[in-house]
């Protein structure tokens, strides 16, 4: 009987040991019985890139002429585009004209090129904006959309002519056709840029080729924001260019974005 007994004794130790060890195994986060641990909300990207899932930021930045007409407009029919706000800045210099040929496609598509044909035009007294929006359904991922229009303040006159080289245009009177490199226009142009935390999480970066059928198909159109994050109210930013084989970027143009005070925004 004392045999039996110690018997029974052992199986039972065995058996509540076999429990103890089962309950540790199947809470290794916490002790046994605790609830589980709240992680919080989704969130896509990463440090100046983090939002939560379903959230939606939308940003602009306008040239002064741009501003000014919309500025003009919106008096006249209370339109709520964009807004006037000197916090929204853009400012282009001569090498914008290559986003405005190459990506765009909108000027200096021939030889000689005078009034719109001609990127000056565009550049100098031209309306130029940039949208970017990011959304919380696309990770680390942005749309940004460049509008560009050429001066075109001439007083009831605008002389356009856009001519292929003299040698080209004397060999067509003798039937010898000539030909030009296969481009799209895009204006707007409207990009689906990667996004990518930069300079240890505290900015972030933008980057896309330009589209299929134009002659930046294979390069790299970028915007550079060294500080700053989607929070934020306004963030300054580079816009930039890279050609393929080219080592370092060209920067076109430097301004603020300014966080959308309307829902649409222009988009």
């Amino acid at each position: 009987m004392k045999r039996l007994t110690q018997i029974i004794g052992a199986l039972f130790a065995i058996g509540a040991t076999s429990m103890v060890v089962a309950c540790a195994k199947s809470n290794n986060n916490g002790p046994a019985g605790s609830p589980p641990l709240y992680i919080g909300p989704n969130t896509l990207g990463i440090g100046p890139l983090a939002m939560a899932a379903g959230s939606q930021y939308r940003f602009y930045a306008q040239n002064q002429q741009w501003a000014t007409a919309w500025s003009n407009y919106q008096r006249a029919s209370g339109y709520g585009y964009g807004s006037t706000s000197t916090t929204s800045t853009l400012s282009l210099n001569s090498s914008f004209k290559t986003i405005l040929k190459d990506a765009m496609g909108v000027c200096n598509t021939n030889q000689t090129n005078i009034g719109s044909f001609n990127c000056d035009q565009w550049l100098n007294g031209g309306f130029h904006d940039i949208g970017v929006e990011f959304s919380g359904s696309a990770a680390n991922m942005a749309k940004v959309i460049i509008r560009s229009y050429p001066d075109q303040s001439s007083a009831g006159f605008n002389f356009n002519l856009s001519l292929p080289k003299f040698s080209d245009v004397l060999g067509s009177f003798f039937g010898i056709g000539y030909s030009q490199a296969a481009q799209a226009t895009y204006n707007p142009m409207v990009l689906q840029m990667a996004a990518d935390p930069i300079n240890s999480s505290q900015g972030f970066q933008l980057t896309s080729f330009g589209g299929n059928w134009s002659l930046a198909w294979n390069t790299k159109l970028m915007i550079v924001v060294d500080n700053g994050k989607i929070e934020d109210a306004t963030i300054p930013f580079k816009l930039q260019f890279q050609k393929d084989g080219v080592l370092t970027p060209t920067t076109v143009g430097t301004g603020t974005l300014n966080r959308c005070q309307t829902q649409d925004c222009g988009f």
